[in-house]
């Protein structure tokens, strides 16, 4: 009866749902077939590679980003966002709800690399997440 709000912070993970409806002085109590999952948290970067501020020596170095969200649901793979060295190269990469991933087609200058990936976990929870490394064959 009536609505309740969920506040940020808030994060039920597979949680039975519970009905008890009372009448005429007996209570019957049923289970939902299907467990509730809210989740606030935003998800988080647990690794990348090259990890920031690393220097490599590759010019076509593997790029990749995995992800930690609360209670494994993990991230939308359709809203993942890849940009490196300013370009867009989301429609190249591979992705999953764990992780993207990209292999450049041709080499990447030397110097500073910024990469940035961009997305939203299963519950709409957003991530935006930059970072650099350097490329130097000296």
């Amino acid at each position: 009866q009536g609505a309740y709000v969920v506040q940020v912070g808030t994060n039920l993970v597979d949680a039975p749902i519970l009905v008890n409806l009372a009448k005429g002085g007996e209570t019957v109590h049923a289970v939902g077939p299907d467990p509730l999952t809210i989740i606030t948290d935003a998800p988080q970067v647990k690794e990348t590679a090259p990890g920031p501020g690393a220097r490599v020596n590759a010019a076509r170095p593997s790029i990749y980003v995995t992800f930690s969200t609360l209670g494994g649901k993990g991230m939308d793979p359709a809203t993942l966002q890849l940009i490196v060295d300013g370009k867009d190269v989301t429609a190249q990469a591979t992705k999953t709800a764990a992780f993207i991933s990209y292999f450049p087609a041709a080499d990447l200058h030397e110097g500073t690399i910024g990469v940035q990936v961009k997305g939203a976990d299963v519950a709409g929870n957003t991530l935006d997440f930059q970072w650099t490394f350097v490329i130097s064959s000296k």
